[in-house]
């Protein structure tokens, strides 16, 4: 099966040989393997992980916004808006920064009932966080596994 993965810099990844794909939808994670069912289906940010190869197993995590996956019999497709390899997540104090930010925006935005006045703002605002949130969790758990 056929796997891409396309942020809005172009292609990340592109293999011939998936076998499996974990990403977050807003009814929760779906595993997608070969032979799925076709789906189109909105993605929110957060970690995703794809594993592919033959000979040797490659297993590469990023972190993702929000996009959309596409399976098809023959092709797993995830459009995204943000891709980042876990590799390029080394600043830790401006991720941090920049997760603190949005969660007091969505805070203030809520606390000055502005939420039922603009509910696509809102999910703007939970979207970053989202982002942020997930950039975390992938540094942090990329450092655990260098300090074992």
């Amino acid at each position: 099966m056929r796997f891409e993965l396309i942020s809005i810099n172009g292609k990340v990844l592109e293999t011939e040989d998936f076998i499996s794909a974990t990403v977050s939808t807003d009814d929760g994670q779906i595993m997608i393997l070969p032979n799925h069912e076709p789906i189109m289906c909105a993605i929110v940010p957060g970690v995703f992980t794809v594993t592919y190869g033959r000979k040797h197993i490659y297993n590469p995590t990023f972190v993702i916004g929000g996009g959309v996956l596409h399976v098809t019999p023959d092709t797993c497709r995830i459009i995204a808006d943000l891709v980042e390899n876990e590799d390029n997540l080394t600043d830790e104090e401006y991720i941090l920064a920049q997760k603190k930010e949005a969660e007091e925006l969505k805070n203030a935005f809520i606390l000055e009932g502005k939420s039922v006045e603009d509910p696509t703002k809102l999910i703007e605002l939970e979207y970053e966080l989202l982002k942020f949130t997930a950039m975390h969790q992938l540094m942090m758990k990329k450092k655990n596994n260098q300090t074992v």
